[in-house]
């Protein structure tokens, strides 16, 4: 995946290189941090499949004996925070027993 790339995520257009996310019809631009855009991105390369939290742990910390579930779900309520509407009720990051995944998924093949 491109860093100059544009992905379509809920209402958003996400640019993982310059870890932003833009809803155009409200004009409102949110600034994510690392984890945050890479949370994003592992998401999005399930292509709407759920992805474990295992996985996440590992495709965004890496290998760290820091990093625990707790550790992912903090920044996922962080992150919906920032992204949901209504966090209470998530509608783009949206969680199930097999784990996260993005909600009204739509592929940008211009990306």
């Amino acid at each position: 995946m491109s860093d100059d790339a544009v992905l379509l995520i809920g209402p958003y257009d996400f640019r993982p290189g310059a870890r932003t996310l833009y809803e155009p019809v409200e004009n409102l631009r949110i600034q994510l941090t690392y984890k945050e855009a890479a949370t994003l991105k592992c998401l999005y390369r399930a292509s709407g499949r759920p992805v474990s939290r295992q996985k996440m742990l590992e495709e965004v910390w890496g290998w760290n004996p820091t990093a625990r579930t707790h550790t992912l779900e903090q920044h996922i309520y962080l992150l919906r925070r920032k992204i949901e509407p209504d966090p209470r009720c998530p509608t783009v990051l949206v969680s199930g027993s097999s784990g996260y995944s993005l909600g009204h998924f739509e592929e940008d093949d211009t990306a």
